[in-house]
C-alpha cells in the first residue's frame, strides 16, 4: 500500500509534464519514468564534469551524505519540480565553492538540454 501511495504521489507531481497522455490506466511505471529522467540528469552532470561537485554541494546543503548509491533516492525524496529545475531547486548557488555564475551557466545548459530532449 505504501508503494502504491508513493507512486500515486509521484504521478501527481509529474503528470502535467508527461504531455497529459499517460494515466494510471496506461500501465506505465511512473517511478521508472522518473528514474530515467534522473539517469539522464546524472549523465548530463558527468558529461559536464559537474557530477561530484553537485553531490558535494547537495550533501553540504542538506547536511547528509549524498553519493552515487543514494543519489536517485535523494532526488526522488527532495525534488518538487520538473527535471529542468533540478539544478535551480536543489542548490543554493551562492553557497557553493563554484559560485553562482558557474551554476547559472550549468543550469542554462541543463534547461537547453531538457528542452531539446523534451524533458520539460
Amino acid at each position: 500500500m505504501k508503494n502504491m501511495i508513493k507512486k500515486f504521489k509521484i504521478f501527481e507531481e509529474i503528470r502535467w509534464w508527461i504531455n497529459n497522455e499517460l494515466s494510471e490506466d496506461d500501465g506505465e511505471d511512473f517511478e521508472e519514468i522518473i528514474n530515467d529522467e534522473i539517469n539522464i540528469f546524472k549523465n548530463f552532470l558527468i558529461n559536464n564534469d559537474s557530477y561530484y561537485s553537485f553531490l558535494n554541494n547537495i550533501s553540504h546543503r542538506y547536511d547528509m551524505s549524498i553519493n552515487d548509491i543514494n543519489f536517485r533516492e535523494f532526488i526522488l525524496n527532495n525534488y518538487k519540480s520538473t527535471p529542468s529545475n533540478y539544478i535551480d531547486y536543489l542548490l543554493t548557488w551562492s553557497d557553493t565553492r563554484e559560485g553562482s555564475e558557474y551554476w547559472s551557466d550549468m543550469n542554462e545548459k541543463w534547461k537547453i538540454f531538457c528542452e531539446k530532449q523534451n524533458l520539460k
